[in-house]
């Protein structure tokens, strides 16, 4: 995938990993979904072949993926990056360790991979990604190098929709531009997975949510938690969340700024409860609707 923009943060990681001793710990965050990872393993895979190593033994990528709720980093995962540094280079000097979305490390692992920041080998890069940096230990935000990463411009959005000829209209380049807030990881999977009916849809369910009685909404939470596919409930909540940011400014379907600024803020800490595998998705949501 193409990096578009973060020229500066480019240079300055580029200049760094070319130096004689570059091991060290990053830390890339901003908004999810902004081209934080992609950046990541792109700097990784021309660092490690430029200094003559090779890519499949030198690069360790961690995320969540394969654990048992899909949102938490073990410290098994950790045990795993301890073991791999341990062992040098293959043929190269530098070995990358990048960690996505940091924040879902337990406190256990935590606490291991503190240590291997504090003592790393010599050869080591450590590059973790997060965009909920408070959950993050306080001792390990002050031993890493932070990249901030900010958002991408509506020129730069509607320039890849435009370039990817989307045939969407032009009415609808601008509603995705809004959409994704910036975020080209967003624009990228709203092309990829063809999703913009989704979105769409999701938006007219939050419409028809606000107009509907307490029965409705219920059985709306019921749904959508206990029937829909893993995932589902929280990529329609980001939506929502999307699609209320460019409206914070103005009245809309009959609602106050202020309507739209408290449900706004209301959705950001029930998109925090429910990326978190300890609390109950269904009473959240229902608490949720309540407020609407």
């Amino acid at each position: 995938m193409t990096i578009f923009g973060f020229n500066n943060q480019k240079k300055i990681l580029d200049n760094y990993f070319k130096s004689e001793y570059p091991s060290g710990s990053f830390l890339f965050h901003g908004q999810e979904m902004i081209g934080k990872k992609t950046l990541a393993l792109e700097l990784a895979n021309k660092h490690i072949t430029r200094s003559g190593g090779s890519a499949t033994h030198d690069l360790l990528f961690i995320d969540s993926s394969h654990s048992d709720s899909g949102q938490t980093i073990s410290i098994d995962k950790i045990r795993e990056a301890k073991k791999f540094l341990s062992l040098s280079p293959f043929g190269g000097k530098l070995k990358f360790v990048i960690i996505d979305n940091a924040h879902e490390m337990q406190e256990e692992a935590q606490n291991s991979i503190l240590k291997i920041i504090e003592e790393p080998p010599s050869y080591a890069i450590m590059i973790l990604i997060s965009h909920k940096t408070d959950t993050i230990l306080p001792t390990i935000l002050s031993r890493c190098q932070k990249f901030y990463f900010p958002a991408h411009s509506p020129q730069v959005i509607s320039k890849i929709l435009n370039d990817n000829n989307t045939g969407l209209s032009e009415e609808q380049i601008k509603f995705v531009s809004d959409f994704s807030n910036g975020r080209t990881g967003m624009v990228f999977n709203i092309l990829k997975e063809n999703s913009f009916k989704d979105i769409k849809k999701a938006v007219q369910k939050l419409s028809d949510l606000i107009s509907s009685d307490i029965h409705e909404r219920f059985l709306f939470v019921a749904n959508i938690v206990d029937k829909s596919k893993a995932g589902e409930l929280e990529k329609t909540i980001l939506y929502w969340m999307l699609y209320l940011r460019p409206k914070l400014t103005q009245d809309n379907d009959g609602k106050s700024k202020a309507d739209v600024v408290r449900m706004a803020k209301n959705l950001l800490k029930l998109h925090y409860t429910i990326s978190n595998p300890h609390y109950n998705k269904r009473l959240a949501m229902e608490n949720f609707v309540l407020t609407l």
